[in-house]
């Protein structure tokens, strides 16, 4: 069993993995967002692309049945444990989230973790997950896969663990039944095809397990206090000018570790800046970045102004995390005696999407603006502003490594 082990380890060394941003996107409006955390089926073993792999299967599913945009982002590690996931529930911002999918169990089977050591583990990440996420947000704890379904655990290792894994599965739906938050779903084995036959896993098994996941989720979303475009937001203060609460330190060490943009994508982010400001009829667009006090420019259509924190429109939107719509500052309390309105540049139309950094901390906004007010009857795609910043996100973080640790 011993030899048996280290060949499994040597042969996932070989199986392909994804190295794109960890999280799966599905356009529209009204996006829910959600957090898909642990370690064997959420890491991607068998593609290379997160989108093929379980945040794009579950985000696609989830959109498919809702009808409306589904994010989801992953924190995931392939030596994830329930006894070490905690340290890693903390490290996640996790107020932005409408439900949160934890998959955790392979590596306990392996190891044969014992049941109350699981059980008190796992309690200990839902209960992190409960008091850090918006009151009532849902937590799904999906079970482990059968582990001889696992090509490289086909064999004594794998049976001795698939029976300990049915053994932590009646743990963890007891715990759930227990926790006025937390559903339990069964994860099936993937059926393989004939063309699977040489594959660990491909992206038809993430098809499969995302439809029924997203069975699962959907009951579980509720869109009544969701609020997005031009809905009067009330912010909660996730970091001013001085404040240096927990959130606010994540978020200024992820802006102190942002990498200037190189020049062929400084260039893509320009043609981004470009759509954007056609899109809306908009005299300049900007990505911008607030720092400690101030707010400065990522890449704009017109030349560089850094500003004071305390009057940047941008402060205001990296607090909540859907699309920002002022149509007209000097109608909204919030704005209306904003030196930016008063004085030059006389701004009177704005409208500005988060740009987050892979492991969710929100660095600034892709935003444009005008001096002329939008009116109430004036279409504005909110949908295509979400896009444009999922594109400059991107652009900045291709691979996401920040987010996600394969160890």
């Amino acid at each position: 069993m011993t030899r048996r082990g280290a060949w499994a380890d040597r042969a996932a060394a070989q199986i392909p993995r994804p190295l794109d941003a960890p999280r799966g996107h599905a356009p529209g409006h009204d996006s829910d967002r959600i957090l898909l955390f642990g370690a064997g089926p959420a890491v991607g073993w068998g593609v290379t692309t997160h989108e093929l792999a379980l945040p794009g299967a579950i985000a696609r599913a989830v959109s498919a049945r809702t009808h409306r945009g589904c994010d989801v982002d992953l924190t995931a590690s392939t030596a994830m444990t329930a006894a070490t996931a905690l340290e890693r529930a903390n490290d996640r911002a996790l107020e932005r989230y409408d439900l949160v999918v934890v998959i955790l169990g392979v590596n306990d089977a392996l190891q044969h973790t014992p049941p109350a050591l699981w059980r008190a583990s796992l309690a200990d990440v839902i209960s992190a997950f409960v008091e850090g996420c918006p009151v009532g947000t849902p937590i799904v704890v999906v079970g482990i896969q059968p582990i001889r379904s696992i090509p490289a655990f086909n064999g004594l290792r794998g049976a001795s663990a698939e029976r300990h894994a049915q053994l932590l599965n009646r743990e963890t739906e007891r715990l759930c039944g227990n926790e006025q938050q937390a559903t339990f779903v069964p994860l099936p084995a993937p059926t393989p095809s004939p063309s699977d036959k040489d594959r660990h896993r491909t992206a038809r098994t993430y098809h499969a397990w995302g439809q029924v996941l997203a069975h699962a989720i959907v009951p579980l979303l509720t869109v009544d206090t969701r609020l997005d475009g031009d809905a009067w937001h009330v912010y909660p203060v996730v970091g001013t000018a001085g404040s240096m609460g927990a959130a606010e330190i994540a978020r200024q060490r992820a802006v102190d570790e942002l990498a200037p943009p190189g020049l062929a994508t400084t260039s893509r982010l320009q043609h981004i800046l470009l759509l954007a400001q056609q899109a809306f009829g908009a005299q300049s667009a900007m990505i911008t970045i607030i720092d400690r006090d101030r707010q400065w420019q990522l890449a704009s259509t017109e030349a560089a102004v850094e500003l004071p924190r305390s009057i940047s429109v941008c402060d205001l939107t990296i607090r909540g995390d859907g699309a920002m719509i002022v149509r007209d500052s000097r109608l909204d309390a919030r704005f209306r005696d904003n030196p930016l309105v008063t004085g030059t540049p006389h701004l009177r139309f704005y409208a500005g999407f988060p740009i987050e950094s892979p492991a969710g901390q929100r660095l600034g906004a892709l935003c444009v603006l005008d001096g002329a007010p939008r009116r109430p009857s004036d279409d504005l795609d909110v949908d295509l502003l979400r896009e444009l910043a999922h594109m400059v996100q991107h652009e900045l973080w291709p691979s996401g490594s920040d987010s996600l640790r394969i160890g």
